[in-house]
């Protein structure tokens, strides 16, 4: 499955990039995000790049730096389920081997 992020590579750079998503391991979770909200503190301070060189932030912000403060989610794979997020809801689908949900390939 493939992605496209927004990436800051240096100070008051951006760019939009695609990646490929790796699925979710045994244990592990994969988040299906529709949107994700950019805060205009963190973010725009990482964009700017204005702040003290020995500082929290310059510990914090590397470059590139991937911004992303809050995400609204349609989906979460929690192997070997798919929870289909509705509103507040949670759906729950067993996946078996080698089946495929909505497009993307599951493992079980």
């Amino acid at each position: 499955m493939e992605g496209f992020r927004i990436v800051f590579p240096g100070h008051k750079q951006i760019r939009t990039e695609g990646f490929e998503v790796e699925e979710a391991g045994e244990g592990e979770v994969l988040i299906e995000t529709e949107a994700t909200l950019i805060s205009t503190g963190t973010e725009l301070t990482a964009l700017t790049g204005d702040f003290p060189k020995d500082s929290a932030w310059s510990r914090y912000i590397k470059y590139p730096f991937i911004p992303g403060a809050r995400s609204v989610n349609v989906k979460l794979y929690i192997l070997p389920y798919t929870l289909h997020i509705v509103g507040d809801v949670c759906e729950r689908e067993k996946q078996g081997h080698g089946e495929v949900a909505d497009g993307y390939p599951q493992r079980s």
